[in-house]
């Protein structure tokens, strides 16, 4: 049987390669500001991706699954006037721990600074979390039906708890699934953190585009709403196996959405476009669980990275980068652009001509034969 080739449908995108791990299906992806660097977390640990020579700088610890769970959300924070580069991991178990770099025998490792339990209710699997710049606050999503709130203190590679939000109170089931900070959240007038939750499957996941928000709706697929919560936009990706929650993450500034899938794809959604057809496709697998993805800026190029999110990996590990293509005008493309600008050329002659032939007069008596007073 031949191999799987990946392949992009529509040709925007280019598949560049694939980092190789140990950690099983990956459950959680996120690239820090800039591009530079990748963090991977699954069933067995955690993994940091150099992109500019596809390195593997921090590997999965032996201890790891056995003491503080799978790795279920990762997210790199950069605070004000830092130094380094923070990595806040949260685990199965409840435990977060804290990452940051350092430079060693002329290269760029990365240490663990703490693990805390939280002390949470179980179940305690750290869901997603969010970072808001402007007050250093960390929020985390625990699958208990809590929001934890705190503070961070970059100097020191502190954290301060500043809330416990319940949601189980409220006389309902709901897990809070994810957590933003911004300028959605800002426009209501009322809070600055948006927390979206799962109601009996209503809500897979969502991310925050501006003043925009785009929820994954298992039914559906990747639907955009505008401040006022009116949908704008519904691109839909079909569900093969089981209604799963799907990675959801925003490209080129917005522009375009990225939407996971269950069946080996991932769908590439432009915003600016008039229909909701799929921008393109990127064909990871045959068919396989690629739940979870992330997107990123590498060396100047948009970067979107796809991982196999199934839990029965063994152990290996696979994320698919793929870059946008550089557009390539073909031939009667060019052939259309020259004509158009043979057309306004000729325009330009005439209108050369008319403005010689009725202003001439007009510009040589003023220049050669002033009005005398």
């Amino acid at each position: 049987m031949a191999q799987f080739k990946p392949f992009s449908k529509n040709g925007q995108y280019v598949h560049k390669f694939d980092y190789r791990g140990s950690i099983g299906g990956i459950l959680s992806l996120d690239a820090k500001s800039g591009g530079r660097w990748l963090a991977s977390g699954g069933m067995y640990g955690l993994e940091i991706w150099d992109t500019e020579d596809g390195s593997q700088v921090k590997w999965p610890e032996k201890v790891w699954q056995s003491t503080r769970g799978a790795v279920t959300s990762v997210l790199w924070v950069d605070a004000q006037d830092a130094k380094d580069h923070a990595l806040f991991v949260g685990t199965a178990k409840g435990r977060l721990a804290l990452y940051a770099s350092e430079q060693y025998a002329g290269k760029t490792r990365f240490c663990e600074l703490f693990i805390a339990n939280l002390l949470l209710a179980e179940p305690s699997e750290i869901l997603d979390m969010s970072f808001d710049r402007e007050s250093n606050r960390l929020a985390l999503c625990v699958r208990s039906g809590l929001v934890v709130l705190l503070r961070y203190n970059h100097e020191f590679h502190q954290i301060d708890v500043l809330h416990y939000i319940s949601f189980r109170e409220q006389g309902q089931t709901v897990v809070p699934k994810c957590v933003a900070f911004g300028a959605y959240a800002s426009n209501s007038n009322e809070r600055d953190m948006t927390v979206f939750s799962l109601y009996g499957g209503d809500i897979g996941n969502a991310i925050v585009v501006g003043s925009h928000i785009v929820i994954d709706e298992p039914t559906v697929g990747a639907v955009l709403y505008d401040g006022r919560r009116k949908c704008v936009a519904a691109f839909k990706v079909a569900a093969t196996k089981k209604m799963r929650p799907r990675g959801l993450a925003a490209s080129e500034n917005g522009r375009f959405i990225v939407s996971a899938s269950d069946g080996g794809i991932a769908f590439v959604f432009d915003r600016e476009s008039t229909g909701t057809q799929p921008f393109d496709e990127l064909h990871v697998d045959e068919g396989d669980w690629v739940q979870t993805i992330a997107t990123s800026t590498v060396g100047g190029v948009p970067t979107i990275f796809v991982a196999k999110s199934r839990a029965d990996l063994d152990g290996d590990s696979l994320i698919s980068v793929w870059q946008r293509r550089p557009h390539i005008v073909t031939e009667a493309q060019m052939e259309h652009v020259l004509g158009s600008l043979r057309i306004v050329w000729e325009y330009m002659k005439i209108a050369a001509i008319i403005l010689l032939v009725f202003g001439a007069g007009q510009y040589v008596s003023e220049l050669y034969f002033p009005r005398a007073g």
